[in-house]
């Protein structure tokens, strides 16, 4: 290589284009580290896995060690322009970037000189969110040079139309785009047809036209042999496909290479899902989205007998009409044994149906079981937690099931959750007796994450997780909105049984700040990374206390903004 400049940009072009390459990444990390940069001891440990349990918090607070000590020059190290905000940073370089002004030539221009900037290496993705953005503004994106780098495109808060997806795919100046969100963005049939047909998106690996008005022509379009030979995920929720959208993708001969696609809200019906269920043009599809499609017991059995989806590791299916009927279809399944992930939020599913689910033989390999918003009930818990079926289940997903009290217990002390990493039951209406039975519990060795959310803990729940001997590996605690005060999130922080926790969640609750402090000096959570503090009444002493704690540091603690922190699942 002829100068430190030259292998500074080989180095980051192999990682950037190359995201999952182990290899690539260590060489960087490698020639960072031997220049001093702090970062590159910093990808190593934030891509690193695989190691004991000991080893991966150790490397977590080394990691979180790093970014309190170097992130604030890092991140001052880019200068954005007007309008230019940045987004997600990745290993310390600045990674997706939002511009939201008036489109005009200097806008590019302005983008090339993020891009040329050190610490924005490993910029590959842009939002465009201007309200101004036009086709014409497509046309000069998509033609300038200089934005070789730029690897994901998502547009919106414009709606940019056929004309708009015409000149993206004629693109000659995004050679390495491999992700383009057109979401709502007006493309019909025409924009649709463009796309399909593209000369510019030859690396395109997923496309996503969420929220268009793509119906059979454009879906036809897309099923052929085209100009996207590389793509692997084609998201067309919320078009106006139908039935016959759904059988003409079926039998798509442009699509052998598909591993992921998303028809939900499409109004396929049992016809729609029969379709798919019979696909002859889809061998290697691994996830497929049917969710709010008005499909019924029937379409569930006829998913449940496919035999052209051999690859199909993950079905949703949330939000149609399967009832109890439905899942116990799909329990009984004969195509789909090659299920990890199940997802049959808002079914209407209640007991009769937890129990079929939880005594299938057929789905050996299922991982990941998503109830939400049913109807399970105590009654339906009890089935699941002394089930003998499904046992690769380490994933259980019941919230809002009317479980209450009775539920939690039930599911505490079952038999056959042993393996579950992940339980979710928040909206249960589980007070302080529930949250005593699963601390206590024996049914939980595993326990990694555990969702508690929008029930009704108070700090008498807060203090019995605290204090439970059940939960010896969780790692990952969410108790938003449960009216807990200051008194339980003292008790959380000189908890005895809580040690292993990463990620604290007490969002929208009744802290002030006596809670604050008592966090801020606590002697209960050693390996804590994240804490979620947002709509308390957190005032300055408390505010001080959390920025001074020498036991926080390194913990990244949000008190600002509306969003929930760290979501799950």
């Amino acid at each position: 290589m002829s100068s430190t400049s030259d292998t500074r940009r080989q180095l980051f072009e192999a990682a950037r284009t190359r995201p999952a390459d182990d290899a690539a990444w260590s060489v960087l990390a490698d020639w960072l580290t031997d220049r001093g940069d702090p970062r590159g001891r910093l990808i190593h440990l934030e891509r690193a896995d695989g190691s004991p349990r000991a080893q991966r918090i150790a490397r977590q607070r080394e990691a979180r060690q790093l970014r309190a000590t170097h992130e604030a020059r890092w991140r001052s190290g880019v200068e954005l322009p007007e309008g230019f905000e940045a987004l997600d940073w990745t290993h310390g370089f600045l990674h997706r970037i939002r511009i939201n002004r008036p489109w005009d030539d200097s806008v590019v221009d302005d983008l090339r000189s993020v891009l040329a900037q050190p610490h924005a290496a490993l910029l590959t993705r842009l939002k465009i969110s201007s309200l101004e953005m036009s086709s014409g503004a497509c046309a000069h994106l998509a033609s300038s040079p200089g934005l070789e780098a730029i690897g994901a495109l998502e547009l919106a808060g414009s709606s940019v139309g056929d004309e708009g997806a015409h000149a993206l795919a004629a693109a000659r100046g995004l050679p390495g785009l491999t992700t383009l969100d057109m979401t709502h963005q007006g493309v019909g049939d025409v924009g649709a047809t463009a796309l399909a047909h593209a000369s510019g998106l030859r690396e395109l690996t997923t496309l996503i036209l969420r929220g268009n008005r793509i119906a059979v022509p454009g879906a036809r379009a897309l099923a052929q042999p085209s100009g996207l030979p590389a793509l692997k995920t084609l998201d067309l929720s919320t078009n106006a496909l139908g039935v016959d959208g759904a059988t003409v993708l079926a039998g798509a001969l442009g699509l052998q290479g598909l591993q992921g696609l998303d028809l939900s809200r499409n109004q396929l019906g049992d016809r729609g899902a029969a379709a798919l269920a019979s696909a002859t043009g889809l061998p290697k599809l691994t996830s497929l989205v049917l969710s709010r499609n008005q499909i019924g017991a029937a379409g569930a059995a006829q998913l449940a007998a496919a035999t052209a989806l051999p690859e199909l590791a993950f079905l949703d299916v949330g939000g149609n009409r399967l009832g109890d009927e439905g899942a116990a279809a799909l329990a009984n399944t004969t195509g789909l044994a090659q299920l990890a992930r199940l997802w049959l939020r808002d079914n209407d599913i209640g007991a009769v149906g937890a129990a079929a689910l939880g005594t299938s033989t057929h789905l050996p390999l299922l991982a990941h079981l998503d109830l939400w918003d049913n109807r399970v009930g105590t009654t339906g818990a009890a089935s699941l937690a002394s089930a003998t079926g499904l046992p690769s289940l380490t994933t259980l997903g019941l919230d809002n099931n009317a479980l209450g009290d009775d539920g939690a217990a039930a599911l505490a002390f079952g038999t056959a959750l042993s393996r579950l990493t992940m339980l979710r039951i928040g909206r249960n209406g589980i007070s302080a007796t529930g949250a005593t039975a699963v601390a206590s519990a024996t049914a939980f060795p595993a326990l990694r994450i555990l969702e508690l959310s929008f029930n009704r803990l108070r700090d008498e729940g807060a203090a019995a997780l605290a204090s439970g001997t059940g939960l010896p590996r969780l790692g990952i605690l969410r108790l938003m909105d449960n009216e807990i005060g200051d008194a339980g999130a003292a008790a959380l922080a000189s908890n005895t049984g809580l040690r292993q926790l990463v990620s604290l969640t007490l969002e929208a609750n009744q802290l002030g700040d006596g809670g604050a402090v008592a966090l801020a000096s606590s002697s209960g959570l050693p390996n804590l990374t994240n804490l979620g503090l947002r709509r308390n009444d957190i005032g300055p002493a408390g505010r001080e206390a959390l920025a001074s704690s020498e036991v926080l540091a390194g913990c990244a603690v949000f008190l600002d903004g509306l969003e929930d922190s760290f979501g799950l699942f």
